[in-house]
């Protein structure tokens, strides 16, 4: 019999360095957008290592994860390790810093540092630190994803697939990306000194950005379905690569000759792209509003019979009500209310007791023919946290009738007796139906039990208490295996039982009493 291989797939050194190539593209095109940013609001900052920090933290992130991949660390260890790793990337940062100054300012500098320590953290000493802190707790994120990429879905159902986390990645760093370029156009065109880069440069910088983000989701994508192929024992084509990296070769080209296509923003071009653009818009809003309509005539149309049902009750004409009677000072009701007032309301309720009630037949009908559904609403975070807090209340109720019965049960075992005697009880109703003798049956059992020195608990169910009879007489096992089966079935089954269940308890109970005789004697 053949068995599959469910070990996680071993990334390639070629794979790693193109993942590692990609990300780090993307990460040049974001650095090079705050450069851009920071150089209009502070020109005297260092922008060009602003650019190379991002970079230094993701070549140390991904070897960090290397480097923990082959000596795995523990505790007090990890925490060092990652603590020493913070130290080198701020001591980077902060002679990063002195790039491009000339060496008697950097002596100088250095100097200075003994008398006044506060001059190590400046402002951009600060920003450029956390820019290169949250590039390199993003590029530490991207390695687990690169290590998982590929695995069964089995090896991360509780956390979203790699795939998908690259993914969501790749888009929230094209937002900030956006907004930083649009920020930079901004400040462009508020500048009285025109330092911005040309149009193109910032469309240079976008389609760079996105050209790396959409081959590094190719290739991540491809691992992870030949990985998925050859686990499930499929041939694949040799050259099945060289097609995909065609295809999406392609796919790129096609979205960049279309990005290039585009007419610049305030030409007459532009404009009409724009008007056709708006009114396609519109064609969707105005069938969504149509849409609409026919649902709420539809609506009434399903709801007009039942008002028209309700009408019937009231003095007045369905179609034509009467207007109401102009208010005078003698109009005020008197606590209680008159006999319509309370009509009305009753009215109302049935109405709306009606409507409701139809909704929900429709609701769990349609519910019953799509289980799909019912799987998809209870995965909901809000329904799956209901859920679970109904389940706890039950618990909770169901422990607190608990203790409240061995409360009472304590207190009446410790009361004196009383002098009165006790009023006689009433004949309880013979039982009847199988279901019925069943109970009684299974309460006779316990009662037996109970006799013979094996009482249930208040707080055992019936598979507690066979349990429990299992550990203390072995030999009843099978006849109290027999009686609570017997019992649930008859207590949860929702189809009628017959004779058959009876005399099945009824054998049962009489070996059950038998063997509590027999072992008792012996």
């Amino acid at each position: 019999m053949m068995t599959r291989d469910h070990t996680p797939p071993e990334t390639t050194f070629g794979q790693w360095v193109f993942r590692s190539i990609a990300l780090a593209g993307m990460t040049a095109c974001i650095a090079l957008a705050v450069a851009l940013l920071v150089r209009q609001i502070q020109p005297s900052w260092n922008t060009l290592f602003l650019i190379m920090a991002p970079l230094i933290a993701t070549a140390e992130a991904i070897f960090s994860h290397h480097i923990l991949r082959l000596r795995p660390q523990r505790g007090s260890d990890y925490w060092r390790f990652r603590l020493i790793e913070l130290l080198v990337l701020f001591v980077i940062v902060r002679l990063g810093l002195f790039l491009g100054d000339a060496p008697n300012h950097m002596l100088h500098e250095l100097a200075q540092w003994p008398r006044q320590p506060l001059r190590i953290l400046s402002v951009e000493m600060f920003v450029t630190f956390m820019f290169t802190l949250i590039t390199w707790l993003f590029a530490l994120d991207a390695a687990r994803d690169f290590e998982r990429a590929g695995m069964p879905p089995d090896h991360y159902q509780d956390e979203s697939s790699p795939l998908h986390s690259i993914a969501m990645r790749f888009f929230w760093g094209g937002l900030v990306l956006l907004f930083l370029l649009g920020a930079l156009l901004a400040d462009a065109r508020t500048s009285p000194i025109p330092t911005s880069p040309p149009a193109w440069g910032i469309l240079a910088i976008l389609m760079t950005y996105f050209v790396f983000g959409l081959i590094l989701l190719a290739e991540v994508h491809f691992a992870t379905q030949v990985h998925m192929w050859a686990h499930e024992r499929a041939q694949m084509m040799p050259t099945l690569s060289l097609r995909w990296a065609l295809y999406t070769a392609l796919l790129l080209t096609i979205a960049g000759a279309f990005a290039l296509l585009l007419p610049p923003i305030g030409t007459n071009a532009f404009r009409a792209l724009s008007d056709m653009v708006t009114f396609a818009v519109e064609l969707v809003w105005l069938g969504y509003t149509i849409l609409f309509y026919i649902t709420l005539l539809l609506l009434f149309l399903i709801t007009l019979p039942f008002a028209w049902l309700m009408s019937r009750f009231a003095e007045s004409s369905p179609l034509l009500p009467e207007a109401p009677p102009p208010p005078t000072a003698f109009s005020i009701q008197q606590s209680g209310g008159t006999p319509g007032t309370w009509f009305d309301i009753l009215r109302a309720v049935m109405f709306w007791g009606i409507l409701l009630y139809a909704l929900s037949t429709l609701f769990r009908a349609y519910l019953a023919d799509h289980p799909e559904a019912v799987g998809a609403i209870r995965a909901l975070h809000p329904i799956a946290w209901l859920r679970r807090l109904w389940h706890w209340l039950r618990r909770a109720a169901s422990t607190l009738q608990d203790e409240t019965r061995r409360l009472v049960a304590s207190a009446r075992m410790k009361s004196p007796l009383p002098n009165h005697p006790l009023p006689p009880r009433h004949p309880q109703r013979r039982p009847r139906t199988p279901r019925e003798r069943i109970f009684a049956l299974y309460h006779h059992a316990l009662r037996t039990g109970a006799e013979h020195g094996v009482p249930r608990l208040p707080t055992q169910t019936p598979h507690e208490y066979a349990h429990a009879v299992r550990h203390q007489r072995p030999s009843v096992t099978p006849a109290i295996e027999t009686i609570t089966q017997v019992f649930e079935q008859a207590r949860y089954a929702p189809y009628p039982l017959d004779e058959t269940d009876v005399a099945r308890i009824e054998a049962a109970l009489h070996a059950w009493e038998a063997n509590l005789q027999r072992t008792d004697e012996a």
